[in-house]
């Protein structure tokens, strides 16, 4: 379907301007806000103001069912320290994955002769 509908040069360039006004309309330009900054903005003052007129009731208005709202998380700090490399590199204390192989030298030899060769030596 993709084909068929940019095979038409009108068509290609009448979805560009379709899909550019689209974009301008939800996110804006300069001069005015799009869609999106605009409901931003609205749901913003919404919080805003729910959240004085909740501060002004009080816990009386609040239902004994309801649950208390989460605590506000903590400031970061002011100023950001940076540690030395050597703080970040990770001991590598534990368990040691890699499989523990004998030394080959040190095991017995076993031949491996392939079964229907005529140079091999017949079987005990």
């Amino acid at each position: 379907m993709r084909a068929s509908l940019l095979s038409n040069r009108v068509v290609a360039i009448a979805f560009v301007v379709l899909v550019s006004a689209i974009v301008l309309g939800l996110v804006g330009t300069d001069e005015n806000e799009g869609a999106l900054a605009t409901a931003t903005q609205s749901l913003a003052e919404k919080a805003q103001r729910a959240a004085r007129n909740d501060s002004g009731a009080g816990a009386r208005a609040m239902p004994a069912t309801a649950a208390p709202a989460p605590a506000a998380p903590a400031p970061l700090p002011a100023e950001t320290t940076f540690v030395e490399d050597e703080m970040l590199i990770d001991d590598a204390a534990g368990f040691d994955p890699t499989p523990v192989i004998e030394d080959p030298s040190a095991g017995e030899v076993v031949g491996v002769v392939p079964q229907g060769d005529p140079a091999a030596p017949p079987a005990p």
